[in-house]
């Protein structure tokens, strides 16, 4: 599993640690003065899931709320590391259960082509996937793994995707209404 890195650690006077995921999904870490990087990064690897769960309902927010969505370009860079992050764990975690390696994977700027699958099997995924919700993205990542056991749109390709992903059909909607 890929570790969480918090975006922010404010060390105050207090007695515990905190996370705290705000409104863009950044992990904000509050720790006592005496707390050294070792013990806060545990604590937060312990409460990845947590992490996870929470930043993916603040993307969803951001996502079904667009005037709120407006990017910052100065935030690009910090949005491609967390895609980065999200993604790599969640390919990982779908190769295991789909019994398929890749090559590599590249974070793109791409703007509606949302993941694309090299012939030598290099997964490729927009940054911007980052703001929509875990189970599109889930999708998508499922979409391009299945690309590698079979290199088309076939009746194959979409029946494998439906053994990952059986609401497959309600992603794809989602991801050309909203995405």
């Amino acid at each position: 599993m890929v570790p969480i890195r918090p975006d922010r650690i404010n060390k105050t006077k207090r007695k515990s640690i905190e996370i705290q995921i705000n409104s863009q999904g950044k992990v904000i870490v509050r720790a006592p003065t005496w707390a050294s990087e070792n013990q806060i990064n545990s604590f937060v690897q312990s409460k990845s899931s947590w992490i996870w769960k929470k930043v993916g309902e603040a993307n969803k927010r951001l996502v079904l709320h667009p005037a709120q969505s407006k990017i910052n370009p100065h935030d690009i860079p910090f949005l491609k590391q967390k895609a980065r992050i999200a993604i790599s764990d969640r390919v990982g975690y779908y190769a295991k259960i789909m019994e398929l390696s890749y090559k590599n994977i590249r974070i793109s700027n791409a703007k509606t082509r949302w993941g694309s699958c090299s012939p030598k099997n290099t997964l490729s995924f927009s940054w911007r996937l980052i703001l929509f919700p875990q189970d599109i993205i889930d999708y998508v990542v499922v979409h391009e793994l299945a690309h590698i056991k079979h290199k088309n749109h076939s009746k194959m390709f979409w029946d494998y995707v439906k053994t990952i992903c059986p609401d497959y059909l309600n992603k794809r909607k989602w991801l050309r209404h909203k995405g």
